[in-house]
């Protein structure tokens, strides 16, 4: 038994949803404010109802996508663990499924951080950070400040160490 399609349909809504929001949530922010915020005559707008809201409600989304995965994930183990009949079997596709999710997610965050980083180091953002973001790096001053940034973003965002004031460039993450 291959994916199961409609779990995928799920989560691509899901991440269409986190993905508008990272997009827009600056810009424009009432679809992202509740209908019962106040000020009431600021907040009474009919897509901020359910089930409209759903399109906007990210912090809903994200939990929602992480739980369809891991269903999505357990079940086919739990097929393969019926099935094979063989504790190695299950082990080994464990431990290849691991691997090869730590290698998808992780060396594309690796490898954005790093060239976003070049690209401040470089002088080619011209946004203005908060200093609470940037921790004293600044374009082309000491590469080295960099370097350590990013080390530090990894390992903030792997959990391994976490660093309270490390926000990043996205201030929503």
């Amino acid at each position: 038994m291959g994916r199961i399609r409609w779990l995928d349909g799920l989560q691509g809504i899901a991440a269409i949803v986190v993905a508008f929001n990272h997009y827009f949530n600056g810009e424009i922010q009432a679809p992202f404010r509740s209908f019962w915020d106040d000020p009431p005559e600021n907040n009474r707008l009919v897509f901020q109802l359910f089930p409209i809201r759903l399109i906007f409600a990210v912090y809903g989304m994200v939990p929602f996508f992480m739980v369809i995965a891991g269903y999505a994930m357990s079940a086919k183990f739990l097929r393969l663990s019926y099935t094979a009949g063989s504790e190695i079997f299950l082990f080994h596709h464990l431990q290849t499924a691991a691997i090869r999710k730590f290698l998808r997610i992780y060396l594309l965050v690796l490898a954005l951080a790093v060239l976003s980083q070049l690209l401040y180091f470089c002088g080619l953002f011209n946004w203005n950070f908060p200093d609470n973001v940037l921790r004293g790096t600044k374009p082309w001053k000491s590469p080295r400040e960099h370097v350590l940034y990013v080390a530090r973003y990894l390992l903030d965002n792997m959990d391994i160490v976490i660093f309270q004031w490390n926000e990043g460039h996205n201030g929503q993450v």
